[in-house]
């Protein structure tokens, strides 16, 4: 009965033990991803970057996030037009120092994570975009500078605000200023005032902007840029789309013109062809004809040979045969008088003597 008593009591003790610990901040705990800043009851400061139990001993505990991404909101940016942004939000994602030394200088400025955040990182953000709005319209911030302008207030929230150079005359006409970052020998911006951050070992890994809402001016002169911009793009798509037919037609016209030039090259190809091989046909009859009278003529200086000339005889004798017989000639002609007249051969009295010989071969 008095060791169950004995355990009771044990127990009790234990659990006012725990009690008195918890209540009395005797132990803390740091996670991953977070660093903690230790102020003790004696008032000295320091840093718990190792993750676990730690002994806190009732000293003031302050937790920092490593790395996190907040959302900004910034308000009246005046681009160099004079036109205002109300309000522009976004995201920023930020990496505290690692450095125990920077951990502690930055508690010791700003006494906190929130503190942080607001007073130096989102002030860091309004000063950085109310510099990189000095260099540019509000509509060319609309229309095609807006990643620029980002790009922009991101560097200067990381280096420094960049130093300014203003060209132009300001008096006379304001559209002439232009207003453009100021570059060293080596092509790098010149910095007026370096960051607060540079100093603490805060790191800026990226920075967005969501959304921005111009004053109610600017906004007018925004949407009817969006309708003549709507316009001028339609315009540009039944250009497009005009030029696209032409282009098509031409491209068939151009066919067209290739093919029939293609067939014409062809047909004069052909008839080039056909006359070429005219030409050469003659070519050869005629040379053909050149040898032959060639050959004819040689044959007849140097004689024709007796069986030549038997045949060429013999085919004449036959031609003179076929006429003869439809030339019907007298048997007998008296030549002189009557009574002292006398018969002669009628080849003989027409000259035709020789012709007979010929037929008959003599």
């Amino acid at each position: 009965m008095m060791k169950a008593f004995n355990i009771k009591i044990l127990v009790i003790a234990f659990l006012g033990l725990l009690l008195l610990i918890a209540s009395c901040s005797i132990l803390e705990i740091n996670y991953n991803g977070f660093y903690k800043v230790k102020q003790s009851v004696t008032g000295e400061v320091s840093v718990i970057n190792e993750t676990g139990i730690f002994m806190q001993l009732g000293g003031n505990i302050h937790e920092y996030t490593n790395t996190s991404t907040i959302e900004y909101e910034v308000k009246g940016i005046r681009f160099n037009d004079g036109s205002v942004a109300e309000k522009i939000t976004g995201s920023v994602q930020i990496q505290m120092p690692t450095n125990p030394e920077n951990q502690l200088k930055l508690h010791k400025a700003y006494r906190g994570f929130d503190n942080v955040m607001e007073k130096l990182v989102e002030k860091l953000i309004f000063s950085s975009m109310k510099e990189s709005a000095t260099l540019m319209k509000a509509e060319q911030f609309y229309s095609s500078r807006r990643e620029e302008f980002r790009s922009l207030t991101e560097n200067q929230a990381r280096q420094g605000i960049y130093e300014k150079i203003i060209e132009g005359n300001s008096d006379s006409n304001k559209d002439e200023v232009k207003v453009k970052v100021k570059y060293d020998k080596d092509g790098r911006p010149v910095i007026s005032s370096p960051s607060l951050i540079k100093e603490y070992g805060i790191e800026i890994n990226q920075l967005l902007i969501d959304n921005v809402i111009f004053d109610a001016v600017t906004e007018e002169l925004i949407a009817k840029r969006k309708e003549a911009e709507k316009a001028k793009q339609e315009r540009l798509t039944e250009e497009e789309k005009g030029k696209a037919k032409v282009a098509k037609a031409e491209a068939e016209k151009l066919v067209e013109k290739i093919q029939a030039t293609t067939d014409a090259q062809k047909e004069f190809e052909v008839a080039q062809f056909n006359r070429q091989k005219e030409e050469e046909n003659a070519k050869a009859l005629l040379a053909t004809g050149k040898a032959q009278a060639e050959a004819d003529r040689l044959k007849v200086q140097a004689g024709l040979s007796p069986k030549e000339k038997a045949e060429i005889e013999a085919k004449a004798r036959v031609q003179i045969a076929e006429h003869m017989s439809k030339f019907k000639m007298p048997e007998v002609i008296v030549v002189g008088g009557q009574q002292g007249g006398r018969t002669v051969d009628p080849f003989d009295a027409m000259g035709l003597h020789s012709l007979k010989k010929l037929i008959n071969n003599e």
